[in-house]
C-alpha cells in the first residue's frame, strides 16, 4: 500500500488523488475532529484508504474538500467505517452522507465478537496491535506531529482488510442482509435533519414535573438548541440542564430574576431574557399530553411483559451468539409493553428471529 504521510493541504492535490479513487468499489474513511468550544464538531482530518493507497486530508488547510464529498456520496461504492455515528454527524453537516455503508463495528457485533472496538478487532482478526496514545490528541494544533499522522493512518488502513474478513463471517452465518439493513437504517437516520425529539427526548429528569412544566422544559431546550446552533457554542454554555430545571421550578417573574439564574456572559444577548421569560410563563393547552409519556411508571402487568420480551430476546441472542440488546433494548421492550407494535423489533431480520414469540405474549396483535 502507498502511504502518503504528509497531510494533503491543497485542493488541487486532493482532486488528483480523488480521481485515482474513482474506479474503487470500496473506500475506507475515518475522521478526527475537535468539539470543545463549539456547537458543531470542527472537522480537522479526513483519512481515506483503499487496498492500494492511504492519505489524510488536512481540512482547515485544504479548504475545498468537494472532491472527497463526491466520493462519499457516490452510489457506486461502499464506504467502510468503524462505529460510524459520529462521523456521519459530521458528514450530515457537509451534506455528504454515503449512499452505502459497511460499519465494521456493527458487522463484528452481528458475527458474535466480544471485542468490537477497532483496536480489539484489528488485534484479534489481523494480528496487529495498535497504539491509542494519540486518542485524546489536540487535532486542531498545527503542524500535526508524525505520531498523530501515523495514528490517523492506522485508524483507516486496516478497515478494508477488516471488511473482507467480517464479510466472510457474515456470509458463513447468512447474516449479510442483517448488516445491509442495519447500515441502511443508520444512514437514513443521518440523511434527515436533526429531529426535535433528539434534542429533549432523553431528558428524563423532567418526567417528574407536571404537564405544563414538562412543556416549558421542552420549549426551553428547543430554544437553547436554536441559540447554540446560531452562535456555534455548546448548548450547555447557553443554559445548562440544571439551570433549565431551576428556571422552570422557580418560574421567575422578571428578567432580573432570570439573569440571576442563567448569568449574563458577554455572548448572551439581552433579548434572551425576554424570550426565556415568555417560555416560562406560557400556558400549554390544558388537554396537552405529557412530553415524556414514555417515562411514566409502568404498571405491574407492563413490567412483567417487559421481562418476558427481554427474555425472548436473550434466548434468541444466546442461540445466535449475539448481544441481546442488538435484538431488543430495554427501552424498546418498554415501548412494546406500552402498546407500540411497530419499530425495528417487528421488521427485517429481527422480525424473523423474535416477532412471533413476542406477539404471543401480547394482549392484542393489532397494528403490527
Amino acid at each position: 500500500m502507498e502511504l502518503i504521510e504528509q497531510p494533503i493541504a491543497d485542493s488541487q492535490t486532493l482532486q488528483q488523488l480523488c480521481k485515482r479513487l474513482l474506479s474503487e468499489s470500496e473506500i475506507a474513511v475515518d475522521t478526527e475532529f475537535t468539539r470543545v468550544r463549539t456547537y458543531r464538531p470542527r472537522l480537522e482530518l479526513i483519512q481515506v484508504a483503499t487496498a492500494r493507497i492511504a492519505f489524510c486530508v488536512d481540512v482547515p488547510q485544504c479548504g475545498d474538500i468537494s472532491s472527497v464529498k463526491e466520493l462519499l456520496r457516490s452510489p457506486s461504492r461502499v464506504i467502510v467505517m468503524h462505529s460510524a455515528s459520529q462521523d456521519l454527524e459530521i458528514f450530515r453537516q457537509l451534506q455528504a452522507i454515503p449512499h452505502r455503508l459497511f460499519d465494521t463495528q456493527i458487522a463484528a457485533t452481528m458475527c458474535g465478537h466480544e471485542r468490537v472496538s477497532y483496536k480489539g478487532l484489528v488485534q484479534e482478526l489481523i494480528g496487529v496491535e495498535l497504539s491509542k496514545a494519540m486518542t485524546r490528541s489536540n487535532w486542531s494544533a498545527r503542524p500535526l506531529s508524525r505520531k498523530q499522522i501515523q495514528y490517523a493512518l492506522d485508524d483507516v488502513c486496516n478497515l478494508i482488510p477488516l471488511k473482507l474478513l467480517l464479510s466472510q463471517e457474515l456470509d458463513r452465518l447468512s447474516r449479510r442482509s442483517w448488516l445491509v439493513e442495519e447500515c441502511g437504517r443508520l444512514l437514513e437516520r443521518y440523511r434527515k435533519d436533526m429531529m426535535d425529539i433528539e434534542v429533549y427526548g432523553s431528558f428524563d429528569r423532567a418526567a417528574r414535573l407536571g404537564i405544563a412544566d414538562q412543556h416549558r422544559v421542552r420549549d426551553l431546550m428547543l430554544w437553547r438548541e436554536r441559540r447554540a446552533r446560531k452562535i456555534n457554542l455548546p448548548v450547555q454554555w447557553v443554559v445548562s440542564d440544571e439551570n433549565i430545571m431551576n428556571l422552570v421550578q422557580a418560574r421567575p417573574n422578571n428578567e432580573g430574576q432570570v439573569a440571576k439564574v442563567i448569568g449574563l456572559r458577554k455572548f448572551r444577548q439581552s433579548g434572551w431574557l425576554t424570550e426565556v421569560l415568555g417560555i416560562l410563563h406560557s400556558q400549554p393547552d390544558p388537554a396537552s399530553e405529557p412530553v415524556w409519556k414514555d417515562w411514566v411508571e409502568l404498571t405491574r402487568n407492563e413490567k412483567r411483559l417487559v421481562k418476558q420480551v427481554l427474555q425472548v430476546a436473550r434466548q434468541s441472542a444466546s442461540q445466535h451468539q449475539i448481544p441481546s440488546s442488538l435484538i431488543c433494548t430495554r427501552k424498546e421492550a418498554e415501548a412494546i409493553a406500552r402498546g407500540k407494535r411497530k419499530g425495528r423489533v417487528f421488521s427485517g431480520w429481527r422480525r424473523e428471529l423474535v416477532a412471533d414469540a413476542i406477539l404471543d405474549l401480547l394482549p392484542d396483535q393489532e397494528n403490527v
